[in-house]
């Protein structure tokens, strides 16, 4: 971003403290929907961070009542920003899920059940109608798939650029590297002040991810999150035809079509908090190996495919795996979101929207399940836990 040669202003109506793609989501609704001044930062690349290092994929399998909302209103929105702005950002694939134990085949039941009372399309594939859609799997073992045809994958770096370019358009001041800000308390509001900046507003939203449990601690005002690494890559795969994103439910392994014939797979996940401002991960070849693994046994057109790059990225678990968003308890005018727990691409286009009204609107009912209130004082402590919860 080109530095700026005019001063900036002081005074806001909303402070956001995090450009990944669920801040400028929310910068671009609180401007676009409700006439707000918001002023937006992020301390480095725009996108740059988890956001721009997620799947990508927006899949409504196996969700709570929820996230089948916020899912569905996340993949419309999305659908309809590719539409409008750039066909690149968002591809209908349709999504499988494969498993090869009883049990397994018993959750898919389970699953397909709880999907289409959630009026989700949805469907349980044999493996020769799984082979139908996947032609270059290897489904030996396999003994069943769920299907669910109206699942997509998008760019997620992409994405998050266009809403913060939308969030400009509609009067939003969206800066980065303007070196590091301080998140304080101000009178009656809330201030973001650095050696080159400082804004002022009644309103502050954390949404920096990784960092978001930092910030409510320094403000003196925690919440139980718990940052994890998770892992992916990009395989050469030369892959020329789309195909549905897999989650092999038995490997743990998802890989999903990627621009110019790539395959993107990731697992990868580490059980234990971390630190983002003093990360220490371990090496990448466990995870390689693992990746190469998986191929060889499921897609072994692709097991010699080249690895373009591998990354890590930092996500946010809380106690029950539903993400924090609204008000943060015993501070005015504060509010987070975060604790999205890998899955937030899934769900920014909704959960930003919905908290933009109720910051708008005094309340929202569809925050209700993800209040940060829900936790009673004392937060115990906890271990990262991946994937979600089917609690309703």
């Amino acid at each position: 971003m080109a530095h700026r040669t005019s001063p900036l202003p002081r005074e806001y109506d909303a402070l956001v403290l995090g450009g990944g793609i669920a801040g400028n989501a929310l910068a671009y609704h609180l401007a676009h929907e409700h006439g707000w001044k918001v002023f937006l930062y992020e301390r480095g690349a725009p996108g740059g961070g988890a956001s721009g290092k997620a799947a990508g994929i927006v899949s409504s399998q196996c969700w709570n009542s929820w996230d089948v909302k916020a899912v569905e209103t996340s993949r419309r929105e999305y659908h309809r920003l590719s539409r409008e702005h750039d066909p690149t950002l968002f591809q209908t694939t349709g999504g499988i899920r494969v498993v090869s134990t009883e049990k397994g085949e018993e959750e898919l039941e389970l699953a397909r059940a709880r999907l289409r009372e959630a009026r989700v399309q949805v469907e349980v594939l044999s493996p020769a109608e799984i082979g139908k859609l996947l032609p270059s799997a290897n489904l030996e073992g396999v003994r069943a798939g769920l299907h669910t045809p109206l699942d997509a994958v998008v760019a997620p770096t992409d994405l998050t650029l266009l809403y913060g370019r939308l969030a400009r358009e509609n009067g939003a001041v969206v800066e980065s590297d303007l070196g590091d800000v301080r998140a304080e308390r101000t009178g009656e509001g809330w201030s973001l002040s650095g050696e080159r900046v400082h804004a002022e507003a009644p309103r502050l939203i954390l949404a920096c991810g990784a960092w978001t449990k930092g910030v409510l601690s320094t403000l003196g005002h925690p919440l139980p999150l718990a940052p994890y690494l998770t892992r992916a890559c990009l395989l050469k795969a030369g892959q020329k035809r789309a195909f549905p994103w897999v989650h092999d439910a038995d490997l743990d392994v998802y890989v999903r079509p990627f621009p110019g014939g790539d395959v993107l797979a990731g697992d990868g996940t580490e059980l234990k908090e971390v630190d983002p401002e003093h990360l220490t991960p371990s090496s990448d070849l466990p995870f390689l190996e693992n990746v190469a693994s998986f191929m060889e046994r499921r897609f072994p057109k692709w097991a010699s495919a080249s690895v373009g790059s591998s990354w890590h990225g930092v996500c946010v678990s809380t106690p029950d795996r539903r993400p924090l968003i609204g008000a943060v308890p015993g501070a005015q005018g504060l509010h987070v979101i975060s604790g999205f727990n890998g899955f937030g691409v899934m769900r920014a286009g909704a959960s930003s929207r919905w908290l933009a009204d109720a910051m708008a609107k005094g309340s929202s009912p569809e925050l209700r399940p993800v209040d940060p209130a829900r936790f009673p004082l004392p937060y115990p402590p906890f271990e990262p836990r991946p994937g979600f919860t089917l609690e309703p």
